[in-house]
This record gives structure tokens, C-alpha cells and sequence, in this order.
């Protein structure tokens, strides 16, 4: 198809706003490339650090490769709202693939999440490997793979979790 391919290379990167990844979209991280959640800006429903771009009508053909995500979870200016009941609370969830046709995920570094390190949600074909978790603060509800329901037709292996992580699932899928 006519996809893009993105390449980001060594370096640390601050990311201010929700990165989206559209259909036909290749992510390739270079091992030393750590990507991290801006501590500075107030975070509010629907913000991660990255997602596809279309949770409503879907997206298809992602993929990411490699790297450091990093939720940089500090307990004061990067941390859950008082009021977990806000609806315009943000989830804490550092990755977000919702309403996603053939999604893969491979040899990603998840580190320091807020809540969830990889939410997600109505799945159809999906290969998750080589995902490993770790968190210099631990916290409730840090979820490693949180799966909200309606996932289909996937592969999911080889995934590790530091001591003391993940500090909830490391796996959850609902019953």
C-alpha cells in the first residue's frame, strides 16, 4: 500500500502532545530512542503518548518497532486527577490502540507509566512480542497489556516485567 514508515533515531524526545498513528503506519524506533510524556502541561481525557488516530471509525495496519515509551509518571505533575471519576479526567495510560484492524507491537521498552502501560480495545489481528515493563515509581493500577474487551485473532509472547512491575495485571483481559 501507500503507507508511511517513520524512523525515529538514538535520543531522548519530550513529547508534548498525543502522537497519532494512522492506517498503513510503520513506526521504527532505534534502540537508544526513548519518547517521554512532557511533565509540564496538564494532561485531560484522550491525551497519551501515542495513539491511532481514529478510536471512532478505526484504523488498520500498524505497526511499531523498538524504543523507550516512557509514561514519566512523577507523582505530582505527571500523575492521575484527584477525581478518578472526571469525565474529562485523563486515564493515565501511557500507549492507546483502540478499533484497530492488524496491530503489532515489537521489542518496545515500556517504562514509568502513570496507569496502564498499553491500553486497548476492539483488536482484530494483533502481534504483541518482546514488550518489557519497568517503573522507578511503582503505582496502583499499572496494568502492563489491558485489554478492554472485543480483541480478536492475536498473537501475544515473550513479555517481562522488572521486579515490582507490573504493579497490577500484567496481562488483563476482561471475562
Amino acid at each position: 500500500g501507500n503507507g508511511v514508515t517513520v524512523y525515529i533515531p538514538a535520543g531522548t524526545y519530550r513529547i508534548g502532545k498525543t502522537l497519532y498513528a494512522g492506517n498503513d503506519t510503520t513506526i521504527r524506533c532505534d534502540s537508544g530512542a526513548r519518547l517521554f510524556v512532557c511533565e509540564k502541561q496538564p494532561k485531560k481525557r484522550g491525551d497519551f503518548l501515542l495513539s491511532n488516530r481514529d478510536t471512532v471509525n478505526g484504523n488498520k495496519n500498524i505497526a511499531v518497532y523498538g524504543g523507550t515509551w516512557d509514561g514519566n509518571f512523577d507523582g505530582k505533575n505527571n500523575s492521575k486527577p484527584s477525581d478518578l471519576f472526571d469525565p474529562g479526567a485523563w486515564s493515565g495510560s501511557t500507549l492507546n490502540f483502540v478499533n484497530v484492524k492488524n496491530l503489532t507491537l515489537a521489542g518496545l521498552s515500556l517504562r514509568n507509566s502513570v496507569v496502564y502501560y498499553i491500553r486497548m480495545a476492539k483488536l482484530d489481528g494483533f502481534v504483541i512480542r518482546d514488550i518489557s515493563f519497568a517503573s522507578e515509581r511503582p503505582a496502583f493500577n499499572q496494568d502492563g497489556l489491558h485489554f478492554g474487551g472485543e480483541v480478536r485473532h492475536g498473537l501475544i509472547e515473550h513479555i517481562t516485567a522488572e521486579p515490582g512491575q507490573t504493579n497490577d495485571a500484567t496481562v488483563c483481559v476482561p471475562s
